[in-house]
């Protein structure tokens, strides 16, 4: 059995027909487009041009620099408080992941908020922007480790 070899080469030294397999893949990856016959006719190649490609073409997109980090909040059970929290977020570029809510016991319910963000300080101001929302009762948050 051959062992296969990757190379990462510069966008500039492969075919077009190359970016453009990459380009319908993505079209498909994304639900962009229904079939492949869509995506082919979208980035301008022949189907037999993808088939024979598909499999050895990918794009790259880099390594992550993004930490996931858990948001674990107490708020009150009065409409519209994780709204407020999840527009805090938005507004400091966090991509959200998950969001898990408890059932609100004695007035108050657990949130937990998984997200991905670049930048670890920006998000200890978010944290602290998140804590001033009227109804927000306590927030911590925990950066997951790498090797979880």
């Amino acid at each position: 059995m051959s062992e296969k070899n990757y190379y990462i080469i510069s966008e500039s030294a492969i075919p077009s027909a190359f970016k453009k397999v990459a380009q319908a893949k993505r079209l498909l990856e994304i639900s962009a487009v229904k079939n492949v016959t869509q995506a082919i006719k979208e980035v301008g190649i022949s189907r037999s041009v993808f088939y024979k490609y598909k499999d050895c073409v990918c794009l790259y997109d880099g390594p992550q620099n993004e930490e996931i980090i858990f948001l674990n909040a107490i708020i009150k059970d009065e409409a519209g408080i994780l709204s407020k929290i999840l527009n805090r977020m938005y507004k400091a570029t966090a991509n959200i992941l998950t969001i898990n809510q408890g059932s609100p016991q004695g007035g108050t319910a657990a949130v937990t908020v998984t997200y991905r963000m670049s930048d670890y300080k920006k998000s200890k101001s978010m944290t602290e922007d998140i804590k001033s929302i009227d109804g927000v009762i306590s927030v911590t948050t925990v950066r997951k480790e790498e090797n979880i």
